[in-house]
């Protein structure tokens, strides 16, 4: 009779599984208050030996808060996402709405977060499975000053403005450029960004428009507006009487 042989313990048995990894593209660097981007998450079976058993590819507003995120429906290079061969992707399309308004309102946020995350029922490996990615907002915010009558005024629109998230704009990573014209009386040089009233100005309310777009340029482009106000106050005006003095009087 055939004599049976026992387990040897110090074979190794391979055990093969999936192997998940994800990816955002094509998301900027920076982008407006309100603006709406488009991007990819990409997620990857990297697995040499197995496909990837009901894989997933999701992703979420991440840290900092602020940002609305949408994915749509994913395309598998091949095969499912049932499942996914070695080395297929699920490649979905990804939109970012960055928060706040365009036009000169100070956005609180300087940056947003956004996470990616994949899975499979057979993965083993978590170490890959998620990722993040940071789009840093350009914020122009509206400036304003009063002066008194007959006293020159003059103003930096980009004091309080920003680019890259928390950098303080400058005509250096910046590019500054007039949108509508300064109110007549008034002065604006792009090159500076100094906004100015004489003395001789009269009384009234100036502004000028500006736009602020990220130096170098990103795709698509990151700018925001804001107006820029210097405030004239009102002239005085002396006036003189008489009183007192009778309608007819004597000589002497």
């Amino acid at each position: 009779a055939a004599t049976g042989q026992a387990c040897d313990p110090s074979v190794n048995v391979p055990v093969f599984a999936a192997d998940m990894s994800v990816a955002i593209t094509g998301l900027p660097a920076t982008a407006a208050p309100g603006a709406s981007l488009t991007g990819s998450l990409v997620c990857t079976n990297v697995s040499t030996t197995t496909a990837a058993t009901n894989a997933t590819c999701t992703a979420t507003a991440g840290t900092p808060a602020g940002a609305t995120v949408t994915v749509g429906a994913c395309v598998a290079s091949s095969g499912t996402a049932a499942s996914l061969p070695v080395g297929a992707t699920l490649t979905c399309p990804l939109t970012v709405v960055m928060p706040g308004t365009a036009g000169g309102t100070d956005t609180t946020p300087t940056s947003v977060g956004i996470n990616g995350a994949t899975s499979a029922t057979n993965d083993n490996v978590a170490t890959n499975n998620t990722t993040s990615a940071t789009v840093n907002l350009i914020d122009a915010v509206n400036d304003s000053t009063t002066t008194p009558f007959a006293t020159a005024a003059t103003l930096n629109v980009l004091s309080n403005d920003q680019t890259n998230g928390t950098t303080a704009a400058t005509t250096t990573n910046v590019v500054l450029t007039q949108t509508v014209a300064p109110t007549t009386g008034s002065t604006f040089d792009p090159a500076t960004g100094v906004f100015s009233v004489p003395a001789t100005a009269a009384p009234g309310v100036y502004t000028v428009t500006y736009q602020i777009c990220t130096n170098p340029a990103v795709t698509p482009a990151a700018c925001d507006t804001a107006t820029a106000t210097i405030t004239v106050g009102a002239a005085a005006d002396m006036s003189v009487a008489i009183t007192g003095l009778p309608a007819t009087a004597a000589p002497g």
